[in-house]
């Protein structure tokens, strides 16, 4: 599956079909390296949830692609691991949903 992006560009990853679009607020360097630092979900019910990133275990920067981040979120009192996509592009983040 493939997210449409602008004319005919389309982009491909292969778990687009587990991809949720989401907000992050994130950290940049002047050597043009990115942190995400906070993600904001919506649930099934509409209800928008902001979570804090507390940890960056792995990047994977596929150059003039999208960047993968394997993150620890807090959710609750529990810690739970998250992938990350930040697609350069469109400028937009994406989650994979289980």
């Amino acid at each position: 599956m493939a997210i449409p992006l602008q004319k005919r560009e389309y982009f491909e990853c292969k778990y687009s079909n587990q991809l949720q679009p989401v907000s992050c607020i994130a950290s940049f360097s002047n050597q043009g390296g990115v942190r995400p630092q906070y993600i904001q979900v919506t649930d099934t019910e509409g209800c928008k949830l902001v979570y804090q990133i507390i940890k960056v275990h792995r990047v994977q920067d596929h150059k003039n692609s999208d960047i993968t981040f394997l993150c620890d979120i807090m959710e609750h009192d529990r810690v739970r691991m998250i992938e990350l996509f930040f697609q350069r592009k469109i400028d937009q983040w994406f989650i994979k949903v289980r």
